[in-house]
């Protein structure tokens, strides 16, 4: 889940102390801003980072030594992805990883989080490069002008740090102890980027939406929904998520398969959205075998259930919530698809439908769909 919190991260492109190349980075998600510096000692990290406080701070340079060689198991698995890392003990790589995990381990002693990121393999995957990431940064974050590239590379660090708390990134662990690198997802850091414009109504309206989740067709974390194309697929996937979104042809066949409702009730895949809806007896049915199943309304025969899903229908979720149902609004892109006026768009039926909900007091979760753009 996706939850509406202040999320401040720092990134920090590190270089040896007294040379003024350390470049700092720092993403306030709830303000929308950015800042940046560029340090020269480990006393000016440190007291940076203590005043700001962030949620994640996300370092480029190794934060742990090779059992074997000059390379960790993380290096060699990088390489196989294409993304070059330099040696932790090539050189005067040697000092800089020692430096990386002496600062990593006082961090982590005043109780932040930290991980090991590589600016140069976060840009790769997201197909950018440093032109284009400050492009997409300043056009959506206020801040001041970045002078350097170490700077860029500390921003790129701090945005990594977001992309993990969304879920949206993976780890290349080394062997025990060697630490491990974490890098984005793609496909899920493009829905990351392809539905930041929300943030501004999001934050506006946090004291009506509750959580956020994705609905896609390959995503992992418990912020996501799987709309099932495939149970085999599904049966195979080695990640958690919040639920599935299937249709009652898959309902009929979920029950034909009782090894797959015990692989899934196993693994603790046991919410079902179904769209559309289904009678009472099937939900009965679902439940009495340990599912706890979400009717998507697409009609008013549809039966209730105590959560359900619908679309963006402000009335309707009022009239819902005040018979004790939890809401979950699915948004997607055919609500504007088709309408010739510009002004209506997507932010403005949100914008007007939250402040509507708003003023009853009604708190939803929200739905975002990546099929909608």
């Amino acid at each position: 889940m996706t939850s509406i919190i202040n999320s401040i991260y720092a990134g920090i492109d590190l270089a040896l102390p007294n040379k003024r190349r350390t470049g700092f980075g720092l993403i306030n998600a709830n303000e929308r801003t950015y800042s940046v510096a560029t340090l020269s000692t480990k006393e000016e990290i440190m007291n940076l980072i203590l005043s700001q406080s962030p949620s994640l701070v996300c370092i480029d340079a190794p934060l742990g030594l090779p059992k074997h060689g000059i390379n960790r198991l993380v290096e060699i698995k990088a390489r196989k992805l294409s993304l070059r890392l330099i040696p932790p003990l090539l050189g005067p790589m040697r000092q800089l990883t020692m430096y990386g995990m002496q600062i990593a381990t006082e961090l982590r002693n005043q109780g932040f989080r930290v991980l090991e990121v590589h600016p140069t393999s976060t840009l790769r995957i997201l197909s950018m490069n440093r032109q284009d990431f400050i492009k997409f940064i300043t056009s959506r974050l206020r801040g001041p002008l970045v002078s350097n590239e170490h700077e860029v590379d500390a921003l790129v660090s701090a945005f990594t740090c977001l992309l993990h708390d969304y879920g949206c990134t993976e780890e290349l662990s080394g062997f025990e102890g060697e630490g491990s690198l974490i890098i984005p997802r793609v496909d899920c850091a493009s829905w990351v980027i392809s539905h930041e414009p929300f943030e501004g109504l999001i934050d506006k309206y946090r004291d009506v939406i509750v959580s956020i989740y994705r609905l896609g067709i390959d995503c992992c974390g418990s912020d996501c929904i799987i709309r099932v194309v495939d149970w085999d697929y599904v049966k195979g996937l080695n990640c958690s998520v919040y639920g599935l979104m299937i249709d009652p042809e898959q309902v009929n066949e979920l029950l034909r398969r009782p090894s797959l409702v015990k692989s899934l009730l196993q693994r603790r895949i046991n919410r079902l959205i179904i769209y559309p809806c289904i009678v009472q007896n099937r939900i009965s049915l679902l439940n009495r075998l340990g599912f706890t199943i979400m009717n998507y309304l697409v009609s008013d025969d549809c039966p209730l259930t105590q959560e359900v899903v619908i679309h963006l229908d402000a009335y309707k979720i009022v009239e819902l919530v005040s018979k004790g149902v939890t809401v979950y609004v699915h948004l997607y892109y055919p609500y504007i698809k088709g309408k010739k006026e510009s002004t209506y768009d997507i932010n403005s039926i949100f914008d007007a439908a939250l402040e509507y909900l708003r003023r009853f007091g009604i708190t939803i979760h929200l739905v975002l769909d990546e099929l909608y753009r």
